[in-house]
């Protein structure tokens, strides 16, 4: 037993009753595959011994006979051991839908055997996906090309966008990354094709689902008013992303963080444009240039008159101003200049509150 384990032309010298006594040439077969070479056809034939033979070593089932290579069961016992014992079984068994799926189910690489009908059957390449993305490279070039399908694969393994090129100029491709993907709007709009950031559709869903995207639209698209707005009302830190903040998004990125009107103010502004954001919110006359403002600041301290410590010197020596922050709060009284102070008559509304 030993030397035909060795070398299984040591067979040759075994006694013939030997020779066919199947449980003898199961132990050599168990180290030694080979040994099949020099038995004939009659344990090679046969699908009992072929069984047990497959379940002891898989390379014994590369000298199965034709037939049973294209037995299912065989052929999986054998492929539970070493999925490269699928190069040895039929063409018809690898066409085989049912048995390559529970064979890839078992083993994606099994792929790389199927028949090529089957490498376009959308379910058994996205089985092979559930377990690595390189199942794609056994992937038929038609299903390289169905977006559909390339959303389901990206989306399981971002590993796969190195096989996308084909649909680089496919919106709806992009529009399906942007929706199916995690931080799918980035791969579209951050890593994705330049038109990406110049496509609506593939930007408006981007920003729905991240503020963020809004840095990577094209300038017309940082410019567009509704798009904009929908990143603001994410937050305020959006409307830096802006290349135009009308005032609708002005008003709502200032409620949430008065910083905003940072944004806002590199461009001429009517009265009436900043009366609507200090509405908003009266802390933008914190921002150096509103604090020197007579319309701002009268609208602000209208709303909180603790915001007249933040005005300039000039205004909080301006009557009007100052009455009206006493009005709204006695205590910004303290922030009026001295001679304010002073005032009786300012005094005495203070003492009314």
């Amino acid at each position: 037993l030993l030397a035909v384990q060795r070398d299984a032309a040591a067979l040759d010298y075994v006694g013939a009753a030997l020779r066919r006594e199947a449980s003898f040439i199961l132990d050599v077969v168990r180290q030694n595959e080979l040994v099949l070479l020099r038995t004939g056809e009659e344990f090679c034939s046969d699908r009992a011994f072929m069984l047990k033979a497959a379940r002891l070593n898989w390379k014994s089932f590369m000298h199965a006979s034709e037939e049973l290579r294209g037995d299912p069961e065989i052929a999986f016992v054998a492929c539970r051991q070493n999925v490269k014992a699928l190069q040895h079984a039929t063409e018809e068994l690898r066409a085989n839908r049912a048995f390559m799926l529970k064979a890839i189910k078992l083993n994606w690489k099994a792929l790389r055997y199927a028949g090529s009908e089957l490498l376009a059957d959308r379910e058994l390449v996205l089985e092979g996906l559930k377990q690595n993305w390189r199942s794609l490279e056994s992937a038929a070039p038609e299903l390289l090309q169905d977006a559909k399908f390339m959303v389901e694969a990206v989306s399981s393994d971002e590993a796969c966008f190195q096989f996308t090129s084909s649909l680089a100029t496919d919106s709806d491709f992009w529009m399906g990354v942007v929706k199916n993907c995690e931080d799918g709007w980035k791969h579209a709009l951050e890593s994705g094709p330049a038109k990406n950031r110049e496509d609506r559709g593939v930007v408006h869903e981007a920003v729905r689902r991240q503020w963020r995207a809004l840095e990577y639209a094209s300038p017309e698209l940082r410019a567009d008013g509704e798009l904009v707005l929908l990143a603001v009302r994410q937050c305020w830190q959006a409307a830096g992303f802006a290349t135009r903040v009308d005032l609708a998004t002005m008003v709502e990125a200032v409620r949430q963080d008065w910083h905003a009107i940072q944004w806002f103010l590199d461009e001429p502004r009517t009265d009436e444009e900043i009366t609507d954001v200090v509405q908003s919110n009266p802390q933008v006359v914190r921002w150096p240039e509103l604090s020197k403002s007579r319309v701002a600041v009268l609208k602000a301290v209208e709303q909180d008159g603790m915001e007249l410590r933040y005005a300039s010197q000039e205004l909080r020596a301006s009557r009007p101003v100052v009455t009206a922050a006493v009005e709204q709060n006695w205590r910004a009284l303290q922030f009026a200049s001295e001679e304010l102070r002073g005032d009786k008559k300012l005094l005495l509304r203070a003492l009314k509150q």
